[in-house]
């Protein structure tokens, strides 16, 4: 059996792959320290805790998620890309910035009333939920199964449904 050297796997490629996961993590960071944070809140229920979780939800799911979102785009954009299973654009910028924004945005609606919250949640909602269809698309005509193509669904959808819903209740 003969095996030529295009069939061999790649030593730079395979090495690289675990190098360029982490770029993937960093959105999920604000789900991370939101469990973590709401989980002491929900446990004294101290007197507003409903108030304080939904607050907690878009500071740290939409603020510091949106940060780490767009330095991801902004920073690490060659290891996000390929992370993703793309090629680095420069629309890595302008989605970068737009992650920022939100984040920015996220991050000061702590000083707001429920109301801007409500306005926070819809718009990053609409973004997200707008990459995560963009995503799907590249799914089914690509066949785009990288983890980060495919692992962000949960913050796409999730994250936008479970604030609104939040809002909804305790908002």
């Amino acid at each position: 059996m003969s095996v030529t050297t295009s069939s061999i796997p790649s030593t730079a490629t395979n090495s690289s792959r675990p190098r360029h996961l982490w770029a993937g993590v960093l959105p999920w960071i604000g789900v991370i320290l939101f469990v973590v944070h709401a989980a002491g809140v929900v446990s004294s229920q101290p007197e507003g805790w409903h108030q304080d979780v939904v607050q907690l939800g878009v500071a740290y799911m939409i603020g510091v998620a949106g940060l780490a979102a767009g330095i991801s785009h902004l920073v690490f954009s060659n290891a996000t890309a390929r992370s993703i299973g793309w090629q680095t654009s420069p629309f890595q910028w302008e989605v970068g910035c737009a992650n920022a924004a939100f984040g920015v945005a996220g991050l000061m609606a702590s000083g707001y009333d429920s109301q801007f919250w409500l306005a926070v949640i819809v718009m990053s909602g609409l973004f997200r939920i707008g990459c995560g269809v963009g995503h799907i698309r590249q799914i089914i005509t690509e066949r785009n199964f990288a983890i980060n193509n495919t692992a962000i669904l949960g913050l796409n959808f999730g994250v936008p449904i479970f604030l609104f819903l939040l809002w909804q209740a305790w908002g």
